[in-house]
């Protein structure tokens, strides 16, 4: 409970309070000896999110100049985590697939693919200490830590939270529309992490309705899950194209083939959780979530 809303604070208090301590757990993870390691690094990277979640919320709070400063520079210096993410989770994704096919889709169909994946993983590590990434993301969130002091707090109360809350959700929605009507992987994954910022801005605020908000965090931790299950398929798909060659066409397909039924399956499971996550407007959706 440390890291969500209180009621007896001031929200402004809160998200300056949030914001200092997650800034701490980030950079001990960070300097922790096993700091290197993909599971590390992914926990790294969801604590950026996490972080940049607070942001989003506080956004009405610090001002559009402090919110893009300083969510401009923490994405920028983590993106490489994400590349190494995906680098990683691939293998793992296709090692799933491999078990779903039930001795359809054999290990050694598959070698080929599976060692480019394994190449790709070690490319983004040689890359990332090259360019001391996280040495990088370290003085970045060292000097963001800084400045939470400069912060300026504008004493909104809970009328800018419930506009931060609004402005997520409402962007949610747009872009699960958007996913429906274009199916693109672009707009599947714009989905995803529109419902990912919803989720951390419903954690943040637990406090208000708990089992209520509880319940509409659990769908949405659900919803990004599939639809990060879908995005990892996408990729594993181009990456399965790009290694199609005489000796290895039908294997290749057949993993193709293997990755649309599965994707059909995630994406229809998808629109019926969205469906129920984002039914309401967003002032609906408010009144849903906040005390009147």
């Amino acid at each position: 409970m440390a890291l969500t809303l209180k009621l007896h604070e001031t929200p402004g208090a809160g998200l300056h309070r949030i914001a200092h301590k997650r800034l701490q757990k980030l950079l001990k993870s960070l300097r922790a000896r096993d700091m290197g390691r993909d599971a590390s690094v992914h926990n790294a990277r969801k604590q950026v999110k996490e972080f940049r979640g607070v942001l989003r919320l506080a956004r009405a709070e610090l001002g559009k100049k402090t919110y893009r400063r300083e969510n401009q520079a923490l994405r920028d210096a983590a993106r490489p985590l994400s590349e190494l993410r995906d680098a990683s989770v691939l293998i793992d994704t296709l090692d799933k697939l491999i078990e779903r096919s039930r001795g359809g889709l054999k290990p050694a169909h598959v070698a080929r693919l599976k060692q480019s994946l394994r190449d790709r993983r070690q490319q983004v590590r040689t890359l990332m200490q090259e360019q001391q990434v996280l040495s990088r993301l370290v003085r970045c969130v060292q000097g963001t830590e800084r400045r939470i002091q400069q912060w300026p707090d504008r004493d909104g109360g809970w009328k800018s939270v419930r506009s931060g809350l609004r402005r997520i959700y409402r962007k949610g929605r747009t872009a699960m529309r958007a996913a429906h009507a274009e199916g693109s992987n672009e707009a599947l994954h714009e989905w995803r992490k529109r419902t990912n910022a919803l989720r951390y801005a419903l954690e943040f605020v637990c406090c208000i309705r708990p089992k209520r908000i509880r319940r509409l965090t659990q769908r949405a931790h659900r919803l990004t899950e599939i639809l990060g299950e879908d995005h990892d398929l996408a990729v594993l798909g181009e990456v399965a194209q790009q290694q199609v060659g005489p000796q290895s066409a039908a294997d290749s397909a057949f993993v193709l083939s293997l990755i649309v039924k599965r994707r059909l399956t995630l994406q229809k499971q998808a629109h019926a959780i969205g469906n129920k996550l984002f039914r309401e407007t967003d002032s609906q959706f408010i009144r849903q979530v906040m005390r009147d």
